[in-house]
């Protein structure tokens, strides 16, 4: 597989962060595959004698931004990120 370089701007939070954690790499998709799929990722982490580290990524490429205003009250919600950490496993 061919290596993809670029910055980890798309899905991950808070990318320069999640760079001192853990190590991502992407790889590009067969010519056969390439309408279908975007890229290959394989993720590889230590953190022994580290904290624990939690990672939040966005559903991508897309999240829901709804500005509503109801009964004089405007308020805004963000759909795709994640408000509460995913549940330990």
């Amino acid at each position: 597989m061919k290596p993809i370089e670029r910055p980890l701007d798309k899905a991950i939070l808070k990318p320069e962060e999640a760079a001192r954690h853990f190590n991502l790499r992407l790889y590009a998709p067969s010519a056969e595959l390439a309408d279908w799929v975007e890229h290959y990722w394989t993720l590889a982490w230590d953190l022994r004698g580290h904290a624990p580290f939690s990672q939040q990524v966005l559903s991508y490429p897309s999240i829901n931004l709804t500005l509503e205003n109801e009964n004089g009250a405007s308020h805004a919600e963000v759909y795709g990120v994640p408000r509460v950490p995913s549940p330990a496993r």
